[in-house]
């Protein structure tokens, strides 16, 4: 697995023991790194709950949760649930919806390069779409998520709030340096945790929870101390934080948010949450946009367009699928359109008919009505040489199909 660069010097560490005491300097039972005020920069004070509400039916304006739903709408690191319409914010976060999010937050920060990571082996993701497909190796492969064992992700288990708090530990780690007003370090064999402002100086680390001291994992009752001297967890309203709890998707959004406060993440231009077409007959999300085809076959695309991929030729489609700049459908007369970023062919659409189409991140592939399939794009690794024979169907991963 990918080592995780180290991002500030050693010398400025600040050592976690299984004892924990005050440290000098620490103020008991109140965050040290929060941000100032609790103004947030990465969620600006707008009528972003107002949004939320109507953008997703099953979020009240009046949700504690609200803003933060709508601010990771904004950023698409939420597509909403089934055709879109609602969030679902009391449904657990599982291990697969968990890579999601990681990986979307992930492509906002500049100082992540999602295409360089480990490749990874897992045996029991090939029943999940080709996008968590992609997300769980994405995340596993720059080591900010771990497999269960070096094969198996487990992606149907749920995520407890203990490892959502190292989660994001590991996500700070690569977003932070010593210029960040809060740099996050990891030591994972001590373990230690380290966090240090622009000048050198270290912030301690206290004890802030009753309930976590009998963690079995030093690191993660590190990384919840740590999360709260940052003030992205605060606790439940008894004061305790409840890590073998599951965390609740509308609990994520505000996590991820606290969490993009932190790093470079800033939104631009106003703030607008368009409330979806309820009816759709088929949805795609790529890195940063999102299309969806409505009952009347009209495809309609939303996100970022820097490649067109956000810009559909006017024809009527039977599906759809957005890749990691670039878009591919099937038309109503079977025919393939791809549109967007080009730099590796992987919008040159090859002729005849098809009744698939998936789109990788720089490739993609479709099921020719004869039954063949057919890729094309970038084939660094292999990605678009098609094995012979028949097939049904076809998905396009990061770098692989």
């Amino acid at each position: 697995m990918m080592r995780r660069p180290i991002l500030t010097l050693a010398y400025v560490a600040v050592i976690l023991t299984m004892v924990f005491t005050i440290p000098t300097g620490a103020t008991e039972g109140t965050p040290d790194a929060s941000l100032a005020g609790g103004n947030n920069p990465a969620c600006p004070d707008q009528d972003i709950a107002d949004q939320a509400s109507n953008r997703f039916s099953d979020i009240a304006v009046t949700n504690v949760h609200a803003t933060n739903i709508g601010c990771i709408a904004y950023y698409m690191i939420t597509v909403g649930v089934g055709d879109g319409s609602i969030y679902a914010p009391n449904q657990e976060v599982l291990r697969w919806q968990m890579a999601l999010f990681m990986t979307r937050a992930a492509s906002h920060i500049e100082s992540i390069d999602l295409s360089n990571h480990e490749p990874q082996y897992f045996a029991d993701i090939s029943t999940k779409s080709t996008k968590t497909q992609t997300a769980i190796n994405t995340i596993t492969g720059l080591g900010i998520m771990t497999g269960n064992t070096p094969t198996l992700f487990s992606p149907d288990q749920r995520v407890t709030r203990a490892d959502m708090a190292l989660y994001l530990i590991r996500l700070l780690e690569f977003a932070t340096d010593r210029r960040s007003l809060v740099n996050v370090t990891i030591d994972e064999t001590s373990p230690q945790i380290i966090l240090t402002r622009p000048n050198g100086t270290s912030i301690p680390i206290d004890d802030s929870f009753n309930d976590i001291s009998q963690l079995p994992d030093l690191l993660q009752r590190n990384a919840i101390n740590a999360m709260y001297e940052l003030g992205i967890a605060t606790g439940q309203s008894d004061g305790l934080y409840r890590p073998e709890k599951t965390v609740t998707r509308a609990q994520m959004a505000s996590f991820i948010i606290r969490t993009l406060g932190h790093t470079n993440v800033r939104p631009i231009g106003p703030i607008i949450l368009e409330k979806p077409n309820p009816v759709t007959t088929d949805i795609a999300s790529g890195w940063f946009h999102s299309c969806g085809i409505s009952i009347d076959k009209t495809l309609k695309c939303w996100g970022d367009n820097e490649h067109r991929q956000s810009r559909p030729p006017n024809k009527l489609f039977i599906t759809v699928d957005a890749g990691g700049a670039h878009t591919c459908g099937i038309s109503t007369d079977k025919t393939l359109e791809c549109w967007g970023q080009n730099e590796h062919g992987q919008s040159d659409a090859p002729s005849g008919q098809f009744t698939t189409v998936t789109a990788g991140f720089n490739h993609s592939c479709g099921v020719h009505t004869d039954n063949i399939v057919i890729c094309w794009g970038q084939n660094e690794h292999g990605q678009t040489d098609a094995p012979s024979g028949q097939f049904t169907t076809v998905t396009a991963g990061f770098n692989h199909s």
